[in-house]
């Protein structure tokens, strides 16, 4: 009779190196790589492979979206008012200024008597004045009106270079120093004056 050993299983280690040459052998290796921050973009995935089923539900952020991609939502409603802020610091007390823009503003007025209609219904004749500032004042500006404005008309309020004959007229840019003004009575009137103001300044 001729006796015939019984083979024998390998162990579980002899599995696992039998395995491990087995990978070496083939040329397969395996390594766990660490990714830097942020490295996996756009350029680095395929078109259209990262889609919804893929994305775990409620992971994502508003940060995760561009700006406008998300819909606004309703108006909420209006918060509680916050408390009252703490009081500013009082300002500096500012310059002194003068009296007007330029000084001290004074009116000179000219009273002049306008002459009477003349017989036969027509209008009695112009009559021009002209008023003017006093020494150390610069005229600014001026107007004409009449006592009654029923019984006479303005005809001229202008600035005039002078008080000369029918005043000079100024050209553009130019200085005056006058104020010329002419008026007339209607027919059937008497008694009216015109007045003729002239604006300037005390120039300090």
């Amino acid at each position: 009779m001729r006796f015939v050993p019984t083979p024998r299983r390998p162990s579980p280690a002899m599995i696992i190196a039998l395995i491990a040459l087995s990978v070496s052998i083939g040329g397969t290796s395996y390594a766990a790589i660490k990714l830097p921050k942020n490295s996996v973009g756009a350029a680095q995935l395929k078109a259209n492979s990262v889609t919804g089923a893929k994305v775990k539900n409620k992971s994502l952020k508003a940060d995760d979206f561009a700006a406008g991609q998300l819909p606004a939502g309703a108006q909420g409603a209006q918060g509680l008012q916050g408390p009252q802020g703490v009081a500013g610091k009082d300002g500096k007390d500012g310059v002194n200024g003068q009296n007007g823009l330029l000084g001290t503003v004074v009116v000179r007025r000219t009273d002049i008597a306008l002459p009477d209609p003349t017989v036969g219904g027509q209008p009695g004749a112009w009559q021009s004045a002209f008023a003017q500032c006093n020494a150390g004042e610069k005229i600014i500006g001026g107007s004409v009106n009449v006592s009654n404005g029923d019984r006479a008309e303005v005809n001229i309020s202008r600035p005039a270079t002078d008080n000369a004959g029918g005043g000079g007229i100024p050209d553009d840019g130019e200085q005056f120093s006058f104020w010329k003004g002419t008026a007339r009575t209607f027919p059937g009137f008497t008694g009216v004056t015109m007045r003729v103001f002239a604006t300037c300044v005390q120039q300090p």
